[in-house]
Parts: C-alpha cells; sequence; structure tokens
C-alpha cells in the first residue's frame, strides 16, 4: 500500500511532496547538534555567580573565570565545573552508522553510583 493510497481522500501531489519535504527537513534538523553553551552561559542559566562555583569545586573565583575564558579544558575539567553548577556532563561518540552512543564521563577520582571497592 502507497502512502496515497493510506490518507482518504486523497491529497494532491504538491500537498504530499510538502509533508514528505518538511519531514526529512525535520529530520536532518535532528541530525544536527544543538548549538553549544559556553561555562559562563551554564553558570547564568543557574543563576550562580562565580564564587558560588568556586566554593563548590575548591578553588579561588579568579580561577573559575580563567576557566570559562579557557578555550582547551581537559574533560576533567569541564565535568567538576559542571557539576558545581549542579548539572551533569553527558557525552557520546558517533559510530560509522550513524549511530549516537553515549559514553560515562565523571571528575576524575569519583565512581559510579553503587561500583563498590575492596573492602567497602
Amino acid at each position: 500500500m502507497t502512502m496515497t493510497e493510506l490518507v482518504t481522500p486523497p491529497l494532491p501531489q504538491g500537498v504530499l511532496r510538502q509533508a514528505v519535504d518538511s519531514l526529512y527537513a525535520e529530520i536532518d534538523r535532528l541530525g544536527k547538534p544543538a548549538p553549544s553553551w559556553s561555562l559562563s552561559r551554564i553558570r547564568n542559566e543557574r543563576r550562580l555567580r562565580q564564587q558560588d562555583v568556586a566554593e563548590s569545586m575548591g578553588i579561588s573565583q579568579a580561577k573559575v573565570s580563567q576557566l570559562e575564558r579557557t578555550a582547551s579544558l581537559s574533560t576533567d575539567e569541564i565535568a567538576r565545573f559542571v557539576r558545581a553548577c549542579g548539572a551533569t556532563l553527558e557525552m557520546g561518540v558517533r559510530l560509522a552508522d550513524g549511530r549516537l552512543v553515549p559514553i560515562s564521563v565523571r571528575p576524575y577520582g569519583t565512581r559510579p553510583v553503587g561500583l563498590r571497592t575492596a573492602g567497602s
């Protein structure tokens, strides 16, 4: 059964083509990454001051300012900053077949919830 046979009464060809084109455009849009946010935008979205983030991270306000201006940060630095803002960092890898596979990211020295260490 074709798409045209499913629609009663049949849609004019132009309307059907427009609907299919819109669907493909939406699929294409969803496959693209969202615009990126800066660390300062994340902090501002949470209505936090640099001093608030600094206290949570155990660093100075000047260091938070430096982190927000730095173009190249480690994943650990980003994860710690995001956690101090009350959020979590999520990352994924786009495989050759197009699938997006999430990967776990946690600040260095932390462990997943529920993971036991020797003697615990």
